[in-house]
Formats: C-alpha cells, sequence, structure tokens
C-alpha cells in the first residue's frame, strides 16, 4: 500500500485506538507519520471524494485537521481487493479520556469549545464538496429527512437479534432488548424534531459527522484542538452535529458520571451562539434537547449494529454504554417534551 503514495519507505506500523467499525493504522515513514483506514462508510471514489474535500475546505480556512494524503496518481483514495483505503496525515497530540473529560466540562471550557465548533460549522456553511455526499441511512448519523428510514433500520436489526440467541455477546444483547421499548418512544419524539425543521427554515450544510471528544487531538496548553474523524461528513443540521457526543457521555464502567447537566448544556450551547454565523435562531435552540435525545439513538444504532462481531471481553462494557444511553434518553426526556410542545426549556442561554 505505501508504495502508492509518496512518504518513503514504512519503518513501523502500529494500530491506533478508536474507529468503532474499523481500527486505523499509525505508518511511521521516512518522511513522517501518516495514518492509514479502510473506509466503512464512504466506500466509494466519489463518496470518499466528498469526504476529503471537505476536509480540504476547512483545512484551508485554518480549520485544524488531518488533511487526506494524495497518492502518487493524484486520486485521493486507493481502491484494493480488501476495499477502499486512504491515507491521512497524522495530528500530534492527544486525546482526553472520558473520565479527563468530564472532569474537565466547567463553564469555561465549554463555552470556548461550542466556539470553536461554531467556527468549523461558519467555514463549512460555504462548502460545496465535488463527489456523492450520501450516506446509507443504515450507518450512525441520525439522518432528519431520513428518520422513517432509520426507525425501520431499527426494527429490522433488533428483530433479527431476538432470533439469534446464541450471540457471545449476551449482555448486550439482553440490554438491547430491554432498551427496546423506549427506543421506540425516542424515535416518536426525535420525530416531533424532524417535523418542525422545515418550517424553521433551517437548511442542510455540510457537517462532520462526529463531534466528539475522542475525536478532538489536543496538544500541552493549548485550548484548541485538531478535529480528526471525518467519516461521518455529510449534509445535515449544524446544531445536531454540534452537540454530538460532547455532553452526554462518560465511562461506562463510572456510573456515578452518567448525569445530565442542563448547566453543562446551556453553557456549551452559550458559547456555539456566541460565535455561530448566521445567528442561532430561537426556534432552532428549542430543539437542542431533542437532538440530544437522537444523539443517544445514534449511539444505541451502532452498538446493535457491531453486536454480531463484538468481542465477548467487551460485552460487559458495550452493555454498560448501552445502559448508560437509555439512561440519559429517561433524564432528557423531559426537556425534550418540553422543545417538542414548543415549550422553552432554558430561558438562561
Amino acid at each position: 500500500m505505501a508504495d502508492r503514495y509518496a512518504i518513503g519507505r514504512v519503518l513501523d506500523c502500529s494500530a491506533l485506538q478508536g474507529g468503532m467499525f474499523e481500527r486505523p493504522a499509525l505508518l511511521l515513514t521516512e518522511d513522517g507519520r501518516y495514518v492509514l483506514r479502510r473506509q466503512a462508510f464512504r466506500r466509494t471514489t466519489s463518496a470518499f471524494r466528498f469526504q476529503a474535500e471537505a476536509i480540504a475546505i476547512a483545512a484551508d480556512a485554518g480549520i485544524r485537521c488531518p488533511r487526506v494524503v494524495r497518492a502518487a496518481d493524484g486520486g485521493w483514495s486507493v481502491r484494493t481487493e480488501d476495499g477502499l483505503w486512504a491515507l491521512y496525515e497524522y495530528s500530534e497530540g492527544h486525546v482526553a479520556e472520558w473520565g479527563a473529560w468530564c472532569a474537565a466540562k466547567d463553564a469555561t471550557t465549554l463555552r470556548r469549545l461550542g466556539a470553536q465548533v461554531a467556527r468549523v460549522h461558519n467555514v463549512l456553511a460555504a462548502a460545496r464538496p465535488a463527489g456523492d455526499p450520501r450516506l446509507r441511512t443504515s450507518l450512525p448519523p441520525i439522518q432528519f429527512d431520513k428518520l422513517a428510514a432509520a426507525e425501520r433500520d431499527w426494527r429490522a436489526r433488533m428483530l433479527a437479534l431476538a432470533r439469534s440467541e446464541r450471540l457471545p455477546a449476551a449482555e448486550t444483547r439482553a440490554a438491547l432488548m430491554a432498551a427496546d421499548a423506549r427506543v421506540r418512544q425516542a424515535f416518536g419524539l426525535v420525530a416531533s424534531a424532524a417535523g418542525r425543521l422545515p418550517g424553521l427554515g433551517l437548511r442542510r450544510r455540510v457537517v462532520h459527522g462526529d463531534i466528539s471528544p475522542v475525536n478532538m487531538v489536543f496538544q500541552p496548553g493549548d485550548p484548541t484542538f485538531a478535529l480528526i474523524d471525518w467519516d461521518c461528513t455529510h449534509y445535515g443540521y449544524r446544531l445536531y452535529d454540534a452537540l454530538g457526543d460532547v455532553l452526554f457521555r462518560a465511562p461506562w464502567d463510572q456510573p456515578h458520571l452518567h448525569t445530565a447537566s442542563v448547566q453543562e448544556l446551556r453553557d456549551y450551547l452559550a458559547g456555539y451562539v456566541d460565535g455561530a454565523q448566521p445567528a442561532v435562531t430561537e426556534g432552532e435552540l428549542a430543539l437542542a434537547p431533542l437532538f440530544c435525545v437522537a444523539r443517544q439513538l445514534e449511539d444505541l444504532r451502532q452498538r446493535l449494529a457491531v453486536i454480531a462481531g463484538l468481542a465477548p471481553e467487551r460485552d460487559h462494557e458495550y452493555a454498560c454504554l448501552v445502559r448508560m444511553r437509555l439512561g440519559f434518553i429517561g433524564r432528557l426526556t423531559d426537556l425534550a417534551e418540553a422543545s417538542a410542545r414548543g415549550e422553552p426549556w432554558n430561558s438562561s442561554t
């Protein structure tokens, strides 16, 4: 693979953390360090071109993000018998562990973070990458114009799960089966947000698709981040993308941190609203709790999608994460129901 790129001889190759569907590899070469990934989401040349050009547009505008390295033939990606591959620049720094992230979420940090994410969206607002922007409905991001299809996908997978009684991940299977009724209720709640989006005049724009601490690379002493893992980039709604997994996520094995702070939501959104152009409308802001519920559904869909190949040693972890997401849905429901009725949920932002 390395011979398809002008990066010199590969000196070492090691697996990187992250990537629920495909784990990336870190290449140490004579010319530096690079990240090699097989594409699990954008698996055609045209689909991947959309991602690569979105990253290039953001990087050209000053957003810190690892560019896609062009192959020797000038292409954005390389096709092999094993699939579609792409090489990325390597972002130096560290990604916060979930426990550290929870400890760092003070008001100042969240406001600053919200403003930085707003800047990403400001840049992407005018982006028009070439290539195929579509993502399959079965993939993680909730696409509000395809919500009914996403729910049908959930039901079909749950039916298959109910018929598969001998999976190695027995605890995760039981947790998902127990979650099914609540998830279906949550889909109905989120549908109220989808129904209101056209009337609010909100337009879909290029978004990152997975705003999360696991995709933010920090350097010591620098509060800004490099944004990695653009696999889910597509045309979506900016506030849903902004909320991502920034707030309602914690270590799977520390249930005392599985709390939903409305004040953290206010602080983060205050920073985002201050930085966003065009300005965030009251109607858009009112949907925030519903977007947060949708993000929990997004993660639960991922857990369901990978359960068949889940290693037994990760069964308990995934089961705890399923229960955590379900708990967040329960804690956010009152806010989301107020939002669905058009009532103000946040009078202080």
